[in-house]
């Protein structure tokens, strides 16, 4: 991610060893579910894609530290990050 911190907006990087549809789950550190989606096709090697980070219902996150859960067939990827306001 990146940048990090940041208020709303950032930029996932992936490198994916080929074509994967990826799916995303944020928590905050009390392991609370705040939001999911689809992120849609990634091509193979390195992707970035723009992401809006807010709760189920588009408000924006609190300050605070949170967790990025990216889930694909073949790929896994764990992210913290730091919302600041």
């Amino acid at each position: 991610l990146f940048p990090n911190p940041f208020e709303i907006d950032t930029q996932l990087s992936v490198s994916l060893a080929k074509n994967d549809d990826l799916n995303y789950k944020i928590y905050n550190t009390r392991g609370q579910l705040i939001n999911s989606g689809c992120l849609g096709m990634f091509a193979k090697d390195t992707t970035q894609k723009n992401l809006r980070i807010t709760d189920r219902n588009g408000n924006k996150l609190s300050s605070g530290v949170y967790l990025l859960h990216v889930d694909g067939s073949n790929f896994h990827c764990v992210k913290s990050f730091i919302i600041l306001r």
